[in-house]
């Protein structure tokens, strides 16, 4: 092994992660795009030498560094409400991912880069690409051993991407799947919005008004249980003035004639 390169990957880390604890400490987007920058090329540097090394199986914590920091360039470019300059940097991000040997994390981290890139894309009003992403992230998160929390939570995020587009097959399939995914969970409050959120979408646009009733009565009892009375409110209100009005079945023209 050669020392001089092992000097030079040794000093090249201690700068990187130098950088790295500054760019977590800055306070404004700019100084972190800064920071982030150098760490990124230093820890860069710190791979060079590694090759030389033999030692690049042994690394996965140096990609794991720079996509955490190119993740944090990216927000910061969101901030600041440069958006081309975000997706290029969640991209390349993904691409110092896909080159890490043996990450553990490469899936989840992989998802989540697919699924920023997804919420960008819909911020500018490019609803084909962002559904793209957001069908990316979610397939890499059905995958063994996936978070099932995190997957929830991709599920919540991603949500209203495929609202906009319009596919109520796709919806429904999406609901329901968080339906399942919430029955699991042990978050009760994000249970609840879950449900809330299935029973105001099975009242208004699938209209499947006993399916709405259970599952606004399960938002309701768990709102109340937990305390967040502002979500109780909310979806006592819901019933009383919209699904608690209407017959879960509708009688036909034959009932009426019999009155």
């Amino acid at each position: 092994m050669s020392e001089k390169a092992y000097k030079a990957y040794s000093r090249a880390i201690e700068h990187g992660v130098e950088f790295l604890k500054k760019t977590l400490q800055a306070k404004t987007p700019k100084k972190k795009i800064t920071l982030g920058k150098k760490t990124v090329a230093s820890f860069r540097k710190a791979l060079l030498q590694t090759k030389q090394l033999g030692m690049t199986k042994k690394t996965p914590f140096v990609y794991e560094y720079i996509v955490q920091m190119q993740a944090t360039i990216a927000a910061s470019y969101l901030e600041l409400e440069k958006f081309p300059e975000a997706i290029k940097t969640f991209e390349e991000a993904l691409e110092s991912n896909a080159k890490s040997p043996q990450n553990i994390k490469q899936v989840e981290i992989r998802s989540f880069l697919f699924a920023e890139l997804a919420k960008t894309n819909f911020s500018i009003k490019k609803l084909p690409i962002a559904e793209k992403f957001a069908n990316k992230s979610l397939q890499l998160g059905s995958q063994k051993n996936f978070n099932q929390e995190d997957l929830l939570d991709l599920y919540i995020e991603l949500n209203p991407i495929f609202i906009r587009s319009g596919s109520i097959n796709k919806i429904t399939k999406n609901y329901r799947f968080m339906v399942k995914l919430a029955k699991r969970d042990k978050r009760k409050s994000l249970k609840a919005q879950v449900y809330f959120a299935y029973g105001k979408y099975m009242y208004g646009i699938a209209n499947d008004i006993a399916e709405a009733k259970k599952y606004l009565r399960k938002a309701q009892s768990l709102f109340g249980s937990v305390g967040l009375h502002k979500g109780l409110e909310e979806v006592n209100k819901f019933l009383e003035e919209k699904v608690n009005k209407v017959p879960e079945e509708m009688p036909d023209d034959k009932d009426f004639n019999s009155t």
